[in-house]
């Protein structure tokens, strides 16, 4: 097509192309933080997570119907195929709470001493189960695009305290130790914890019970903040959910003594007739105010069991219905509190079996309705404000950043963004986003004797990230194919001196090479033509770490660290990351790069639509330039004339 721009003496031409949503399987899962009263993405944009539960039991998957006998296979066959099912019918799900039942971890035959108490504990199969099933089902639930929120085997005893006829107290400390230091759970982002499941009673040190005094919630913390405590010393940063007391409906006390530290929230359950909800909105939003609203002021809240329908369907565990907002009924004024509140998020807590086999399309006016398709069930109005609630509160896949300057950067653009500069003047013809679009070419014109004489060195700054372990990550995507002998590419981080991992090309073989402190070091052959090249710079002790991967999930070092000298207040002044590709032999090689990141994890297809239009030399080619006053212009002699040009171009 035909593009016509109107040029005031300088053309310029500046074409952008804008990210699409893009949800949900495969969505964006960033670290959350928590940040005030609200729960955020690593972007700065208010995230309330939305999603259901599944509990890992034959009994709760059907009542026994579909697997059972410590099946693995069968558990996990069976509850990943919800997970799709629940996805495929078009549920917008951004979480789901994870039981650790305690029907894996029971010793068997052991018969507890009430529903789901801890004396038939055994640890061994914890941790047998955890890596068989647990962390299998999370890994899967993530790999949909999903935040998981683990929650300990069982439910709490009647009465709980320091001390208690369960000591659950250190019952909850040894999960969370194991959980929270496992290898495969302490470094995922997307993996968070609910300490406990329904405290009751609070037993004091005076040997009185009780639920909704200063004094039990501060015992809660006394049974909690070591579980904290522990959880962080594991290295386990992500967000914590504190229960309060009254199965989850008391939590004023917390205002007054929170928990202490970073990424701190608080859940609580929900269901009709609590909070006063049967009397209506008035008095729905007066309790919810007075026992949940004083801490939902400082932290946010995340819903972990809620649902209603009318009890003749007997598929819900809340008995009541949706109502109008504001006036009587359960859903929508809970709909409507939540909203108010602002910092709260939710699951529903229905059968995930019943969710899979939700249909949207609303039954004839000559049907009658069915607990998924009765608009006073959960199901029905839950699966419509999800849609909407997917447009404003869960994590962006077109990231708002908060820097004046991107830092990422897929090259889908037909010039350099301006977080790019150059370590020192490249021909023009050592370089090119168009000869491949999609990515940044670099190429070798000349012979060099080292990194720092080839002068095609793309850089940006390095930048200090407080609230993620002021960790700095830099991670190219590299396609190697093009290289040439002798040829050496990758990405390099230096202030006073280049420090670079890479990707070398001697006799034939390419090999990842780093070259740290003026030392070379040779590490693995690369079998492909891609491969994923990582440096993390801590910059407050500014140590320099180089990683490798040949598929962006699993990387390696090549065991050797750096402490870069300089620092300024911690950070390296003028550090920054490099792109680079230089020659030693013969000139003509080149490589390209897809993407640089500074996420912590990062894949194109997660953050940018797969469609985007292509700039060629030829695309941007102007092929008409015209006057609007035609060819002939008059001017006096020392006059002004304001002159417009129109140029075309043509875009495929």
């Amino acid at each position: 097509m035909r593009k016509h721009f109107t040029l005031y003496f300088i053309v310029a031409l500046m074409l952008l192309a804008a990210p699409e949503m893009k949800a949900w399987e495969g969505m964006p899962t960033p670290r959350l933080k928590v940040d005030g009263r609200y729960l955020k993405d690593t972007h700065g944009n208010i995230v309330n997570l939305h999603g259901f539960a599944q509990t890992y039991s034959p009994w709760f998957n059907e009542r026994g119907t579909k697997w059972n006998n410590y099946d693995v296979s069968g558990c996990l066959t069976y509850n990943q195929g919800l997970i799709d099912d629940i996805l495929d019918v078009g549920w917008k799900m951004s979480f789901i709470r994870l039981h650790m039942d305690p029907y894996w971890s029971n010793t068997p035959g052991c018969q507890p001493d009430g529903h789901e108490l801890p004396n038939c504990f055994n640890e061994t199969r914890f941790k047998k189960y955890l890596d068989e099933v647990f962390i299998p089902m999370a890994e899967y639930a993530i790999s949909k695009g999903m935040y998981v929120v683990m929650r300990p085997p069982g439910v709490s005893p009647e009465v709980i305290g320091v001390e208690d006829d369960y000591n659950y107290a250190q019952y909850l400390f040894n999960i969370w130790d194991i959980v929270s230091k496992h290898p495969r759970i302490k470094d995922r982002e997307e993996i968070m914890f609910e300490l406990a499941n329904e405290p009751v009673r609070i037993r004091l040190a005076d040997g009185s019970e009780g639920a909704n005094t200063q004094a039990h919630f501060d015992v809660l913390k006394e049974i909690f903040q070591p579980i904290v405590n522990r959880i962080r010393d594991n290295g386990f940063q992500n967000v914590l959910w504190i229960p309060g007391s009254g199965y989850q409906a008391h939590y004023k006390g917390f205002a007054v003594n929170p928990i202490e530290g970073d990424n701190i929230g608080y859940a609580v359950h929900v269901y009709p007739g609590w909070f006063g909800s049967a009397d209506g909105y008035d008095v729905f939003k007066r309790e919810w105010d007075k026992q949940v609203k004083p801490i939902a002021d400082l932290a946010p809240i995340l819903i972990t069991e809620m649902d209603w329908a009318p009890a003749h369907y007997e598929s819900s565990w809340g008995k009541g219905v949706t109502g109008t907002a504001g006036a009587e009924g359960f859903g929508a004024n809970f709909k409507k509190i939540m909203d108010e509140t602002g910092n709260v998020g939710w699951l529903l807590f229905t059968d995930a079996n019943l969710l899979a086999k939700f249909n949207p399309v609303a039954p004839l006016p000559d049907e009658p309705y069915t607990f998924l398709n009765d608009p006073e069930a959960c199901p029905w109005p839950v699966y419509h404000w999800y849609l909407d609630y997917a447009e404003l509160y869960e994590p962006r896949p077109d990231f708002e950043y908060l820097a004046e300057l991107p830092t990422n950067d897929n090259f889908r653009h037909w010039n350099l963004r301006p977080q790019w500069d150059w370590y020192g003047s490249p021909a023009p013809e050592a370089w090119s986003l168009l000869e491949r679009a999609g990515y940044v070419r670099l190429k070798n014109i000349k012979i060099s004797g080292n990194i720092t004489e080839s002068n095609t060195i793309l850089t940006q700054p390095i930048f200090a990230y407080p609230n993620s372990n002021n960790l700095s990550y830099g991670t190219v995507k590299l396609d190697i194919e093009n290289m040439k002998d002798g040829d050496i590419a990758g990405l390099s981080v230096f202030m006073d001196e280049m420090n670079y991992i890479g990707v070398e090309l001697v006799d034939e073989e390419k090999r990842i090479v780093s070259y740290i402190n003026n030392n070379k070091l040779v590490g693995p052959l690369v079998s492909g033509n891609l491969v994923f090249l990582r440096s993390i710079v801590n910059t407050e002790t500014g140590n320099l770490e180089f990683y490798y991967s040949t598929d962006n999930i699993s990387y390696s070092d090549l065991g050797v660290d750096l402490l870069i000298e300089g620092s300024v207040f911690g950070l390296p002044s003028g550090c920054k990351f490099g792109l680079f590709n230089y020659a030693t032999k013969e000139t003509g090689g080149y490589v390209d790069f897809d993407w640089f990141s500074t996420e912590r994890e990062f894949s194109e297809e997660k953050f940018y639509p797969a469609e985007f239009d292509a700039f060629t030399e030829e695309s941007l080619t102007v092929t008409d330039l015209y006057l609007d006053e035609g060819e002939l212009i008059t001017m006096l002699t020392k006059g002004t004339k304001k002159l417009v040009v129109n140029a075309v171009i043509e875009i495929a």
